[in-house]
């Protein structure tokens, strides 16, 4: 029997015409991915996609169909929201971002918001709780790193970025910690396995002041066209049974287009 989620990785894979690409878009592991399209292709009867010179290509009959799955998923959301929705009657907007993405964009968010709503906005660091505080839907939208979440998350893919080092190269090594994202990892390493920190902090301002002395590692958004040895997949982490919520559904169109775009986000940790 067909299911919403097959069908939502259908339109996926019709957008993406690669496997690997939806499984980074949609959070979900390639070989999940490949299990949905073999169920699609039982149900329906139709390979739907075929390799040949050009790529995974759609057939006739997936070409055929696109636009009425389409059009009926979107339906099927309008159906089962409220008949009428206006941001202007939220009461509050939390979100959680990572830095350097708050500091960066959250007044262009704030902005934004402010264009629609005078809700109550909390806009607060990304830290440890923040995942179990989606699901428990006291954060509306997370702005972090992708780590393969469960099926109980949404994450949507916005860009890639990377690091470097940077600051003085003879000097001690800082470590930037991002609360949530790097306790326990250091991605340092993989450009110096050898570099160990010989100061932690978690204060942005501070550790900008110390490079006239220290060195760190460098975050900024990645070229598409380059293979970096640190890749960080960013995206917008919802709850992933309320993600086609009228509110939810509303915020992400809002923040997508302004996280999307690869803007310069040069920051250390």
């Amino acid at each position: 029997m067909l299911e919403i989620k097959m069908l939502d990785m259908f339109l996926l894979l019709m957008e993406t015409r690669s496997t690997s690409e939806a499984a980074k878009r949609s959070g979900y592991s390639q070989s999940y991915v490949s299990k949905i399209l073999s169920q699609l292709r039982d149900e329906l009867n139709d390979p739907l996609f075929i390799r040949d010179e050009s790529g995974f290509s759609p057939t006739v009959f997936a070409l055929e169909i696109e636009p009425r799955v389409r059009s009926s998923l979107d339906s099927l959301a309008k159906a089962v929201q409220p008949t009428v929705f206006s941001a202007e009657n939220i009461d509050k907007i939390t979100l959680h971002m990572m830095e350097p993405y708050i500091i960066v964009y959250g007044r262009d968010i704030i902005r934004a918001i402010r264009e629609h709503t005078k809700a109550h906005i909390e806009l607060l660091q990304w830290n440890q709780q923040s995942d179990q505080l989606i699901l428990d839907e006291l954060v509306d939208v997370g702005v972090t790193t992708m780590n393969g979440r469960n099926q109980a998350f949404h994450e949507q893919f916005l860009h890639s970025g990377t690091g470097n080092i940077i600051g003085q190269e003879e000097g001690e090594f800082v470590k930037y910690l991002v609360p949530g994202f790097n306790d326990y990892s250091n991605l340092y390493q993989q450009l110096s396995p050898r570099l160990e920190p010989t100061i932690v902090v978690d204060n942005h301002v501070l550790v900008t002041q110390l490079m006239d002395e220290y060195q760190t590692l460098r975050y900024r958004v990645s070229d598409p066209s380059k293979t970096p040895k640190i890749k960080l997949d960013m995206a917008l982490v919802t709850k992933a049974s309320t993600r086609r919520s009228a509110k939810i559904t509303w915020l992400t169109s809002l923040l997508y287009p302004i996280l999307e775009p690869s803007r310069p986000v040069p920051y250390q940790f």
